[in-house]
């Protein structure tokens, strides 16, 4: 993060619990984006510099705080570390306009820590995705806005009780119109609930995309910070989908990234460290191999389309042929190393066998940009192929 004297500023900083209220954070900063509020959220937003200097410091110089308050959000505050108590603590000792935002659930300690003791005083706002649109609008009229707010309301998509009202309205429906009244609001209340889910979804995807980017380019002994995010971004997804193509790549991910002495940096095997290590690596496969398991159980609308890695992230399932044909191109790599240094013929055969299959699967799913088959990073998907098949002798090809 810039320092706060470099010209950059916030109108806006949102305190939240990532293992409880990330989604619900991220759908309330990107809101306050579309109104052209400049909105910070931590670690989303912090750069280099000391950690709880830059976080005290911007509090300090930004005019409106927002608290999410999500269940067992507050449960560690007696603990002096606890950064959700050091980051209210802040906006309280340097009176910035605190406007708490409380989820269905969360109740508030029997007791406070003195420097919170004010928190439970302040004006806030009950959270809610059925009534989304309304929320916002309280919470907007809570907010010292500056001179480039925007007032422009977000997307409309009808919410129940407007929907409610015009239906109502129609003053010739009995006893059958009743009946079907009632279904169709129970309808459109699960529409909308699994409307929201899929955004909470989409919401995590994008935070763990950034907060793995952010794991990757940071040196090992620097970067717990974002590990941590990562962790909690992929435990939030699996547990709202415990199916999530997402979850599973990045759970692969991340295990590799976290064991340097086996991989690159493009999680790629190093071939010499099974020298020092033999054995399987069932332990640093096993997520993708949950993640195609279950790719091949899906149909197509789910997990075919375009080349596009973006394509993942507007799919709330986590599925696209980009994904699936790179972790095929890493676990055909594996198979290819582990198969070299098998002592049993067949066992290098069957091994070599499987290493073909991801190969020649990941090559047919995926180009790049330059219209070549495959992926260059690690051996690259042709070269594996023909270094397979050239192994396997006559009966491989």
């Amino acid at each position: 993060m810039a320092n706060v004297n470099d010209g950059e500023s916030h109108d806006v900083f949102i305190s939240y619990k990532r293992r409880t209220a990330s989604a619900e954070a991220r759908l309330i900063r990107s809101d306050l984006a579309q109104r052209g509020l400049r909105v910070f959220m931590d670690v989303t937003d912090l750069g280099g510099g000391l950690f709880d200097e830059s976080l005290r410091e911007r509090i300090a110089h930004t005019p409106n705080f927002i608290v999410v308050l999500a269940p067992h959000a507050m449960d560690r505050c007696a603990d002096e570390g606890d950064w959700l108590r050091i980051e209210v603590s802040q906006a309280i000792a340097t009176k910035r306009n605190i406007v708490p935002v409380i989820l269905p659930g969360f109740r508030f300690p029997k007791e406070l820590p003195e420097e919170l003791s004010a928190l439970p005083r302040y004006q806030s706002v009950e959270y809610s995705h059925i009534f989304y649109d309304a929320m916002m609008t309280r919470l907007l009229e809570m907010l010292d806005k500056p001179a480039h707010f925007r007032d422009k309301p977000p997307r409309k998509e009808g919410s129940l009780a407007e929907n409610a009202k015009a239906f109502a309205d129609r003053r010739w429906w009995i006893a059958t119109g009743t009946f079907v009244f009632l279904a169709a609001v129970i309808a459109l209340v699960m529409a909308y609930e699994q409307h929201a889910a899929k955004n909470k979804i989409l919401a995590e995807a994008t935070a763990l995309r950034q907060d793995f980017a952010n794991a990757a380019k940071t040196p090992p002994d620097s970067r717990q910070l974002y590990v941590t995010a990562v962790e909690n971004d992929i435990d939030a997804i699996l547990k709202l989908d415990p199916r999530n193509g997402t979850g599973f790549y990045y759970a692969g991910e991340l295990k590799r990234l976290n064991n340097p002495e086996l991989f690159t940096e493009k999680r790629c095997l190093i071939p010499a460290a099974l020298k020092s290590q033999p054995g399987p690596l069932d332990q640093y496969e096993d997520d993708f191999y949950r993640y195609l398991d279950i790719e091949k159980s899906l149909p197509a609308s789910q997990t075919g389309g375009g080349s596009s890695a973006e394509l993942c992230y507007s799919r709330a399932p986590g599925y696209c042929p980009q994904r699936t044909a790179w972790i095929e191109h890493l676990l055909a790599n594996d198979l290819y190393q582990e198969g070299l240094m098998a002592a049993d013929r067949g066992v290098q055969t069957e091994m070599l066998g499987r290493a073909l299959k991801f190969a020649q699967d990941a090559a047919q799913l995926y180009q790049d940009p330059n219209h070549n088959p495959g992926f260059s990073q690690c051996m690259d998907t042709e070269s594996l192929i023909r270094a397979i098949q050239s192994n396997l002798g006559p009966s491989g090809k």
